[in-house]
């Protein structure tokens, strides 16, 4: 395969779920920094491992010019949070080797920062941070240096050596301020609207737009959808903030149109093309989830026809469509080689995260109480378990992309 890829003009190639190894990809890294036409490489489900996807990713970067780039994707391939791919910043805790040459990962440490400097993460101090400067097995303890005023280019950030930390989490519930920018709102609904993008690039800007702690209000969701909803409606969207459309057509007679009950809702539904489905159930996927007013992200589900419901079920899984943050408790098990599911996992750690502060000023007021330390108190999960064995959570815990939780 890498010497086919140095002799050919294949733009595009899909080695998706081949068991290729950490071994293997580096051959292939070899391939694709000789290709001359290479665009896109789909290598997901690969036990690839951060070694694989090192080489792979300093592969791209030596070839990728003003004139030519090349999408990876790497997903669920067990890549951990050595490469830029394999990196979540809703799930930054967690080991962390990074080799500070290579932009990428030079750029996880940055964003790493970042979350220090917005309490949402913390820099532990044991195992004490290492880095290995001159990359010749001896590292050295190194200091990490909470991060100070605006200006990134006066940050403390190593140029060169390999860097091993831990990092916690300390991100907790939403806040209005991780609300996504109406900037990146309005470059969204321009790559929608222009009619010179195909379809993968309109659904790959739905991904990017709802990746990483970004929330989006209801009306946002809507604006977006007023986009990819049909080119000729019968109906039309309506939000809290009035009408999106500018269609005063209806359909009375659309059955399971109306949404009794339901606030700003309209109670006809739009009849739907296929013209822009895959758009529609991308859009539904992302933001299921991310919707601040959590308890109206069902209504999402009104506004897509009987055949996307199903689509977008599937993709969900129910667990993710039933969950909701107002009302989190329950019984769980959680698949987290499904995105869905990992999805809601990120939201539960997230209200762990609150709880734990308030179990840590119990315990300090019943330290200095008569009778002592009491036994700890489980808030938050209880009875946890991952793969059959016990499971007690740590703000450095970093979610694993399969097992049963």
């Amino acid at each position: 395969l890498s010497e086919g890829l140095s002799a050919s003009q294949v733009e595009e190639i899909d080695i998706s779920h081949c068991r290729i190894t950490a071994a293997g990809m580096t051959h292939i890294a070899e391939g694709v920094r000789q290709s001359a036409r290479l665009g896109l490489l789909m290598a997901d489900g690969n036990n690839i491992q951060p070694q694989g996807a090192r080489a792979l990713y300093k592969a791209v970067a030596s070839v990728v010019t003003d004139e030519r780039v090349i999408e990876v994707s790497t997903q669920d391939c067990n890549v951990g949070v050595s490469d830029g791919r394999g990196f979540d910043r809703t799930e930054p805790g967690g080991q962390y080797n990074l080799d500070m040459e290579a932009p990428i990962e030079r750029a996880i440490f940055v964003d790493l920062l970042r979350l220090v400097r917005e309490g949402k993460g913390v820099f532990l101090s044991f195992p004490e941070p290492t880095l290995d400067e001159e990359m010749d097995g001896n590292p050295e303890p190194y200091w990490v240096e909470a991060p100070e005023g605006d200006n990134e280019d006066e940050w403390d950030v190593p140029k060169r050596g390999i860097m091993e930390f831990h990092f916690g989490s300390r991100r907790v519930a939403e806040e209005a301020k991780e609300v996504v920018p109406m900037s990146d709102m309005e470059m969204l609904v321009s790559v929608l609207k222009d009619k010179d993008k195909n379809e993968r690039e309109r659904v790959n800007a739905i991904r990017s737009f709802c990746e990483g702690d970004r929330l989006l209000y209801f009306d946002q969701v809507l604006e977006i959808f007023e986009i990819v909803k049909s080119d000729k409606p019968t109906g039309a969207l309506t939000s809290s903030s009035g009408d999106l459309s500018k269609s005063d057509e209806t359909n009375p007679s659309t059955p399971g149109s109306e949404s009794a009950g339901t606030p700003g809702i309209s109670k006809k539904r739009p009849l739907f093309r296929k013209d822009r489905r895959v758009e529609r159930v991308e859009l539904v996927r992302q933001c299921f989830l991310r919707v601040v007013e959590s308890e109206r992200a069902p209504e999402l589900l009104d506004f897509l026809s009987h055949q996307e419901r199903i689509l977008v079920g599937k993709k969900l899984g129910v667990i993710a469509v039933s969950f909701t943050k107002n009302n989190p408790t329950g019984s769980y098990r959680l698949d987290l080689s499904q995105k869905p599911q990992r999805d809601v996992c990120s939201r539960l750690v997230e209200l762990q995260n609150y709880q734990l502060k308030a179990i840590e000023v119990l315990k300090a007021y019943y330290t200095n109480r008569a009778g002592g330390a009491r036994p700890s108190i489980e808030w938050g999960w209880k009875n946890a378990t991952l793969d059959g064995e016990k499971f007690e959570f740590t703000p450095e815990w970093q979610g694993p992309k399969q097992g049963i939780l």
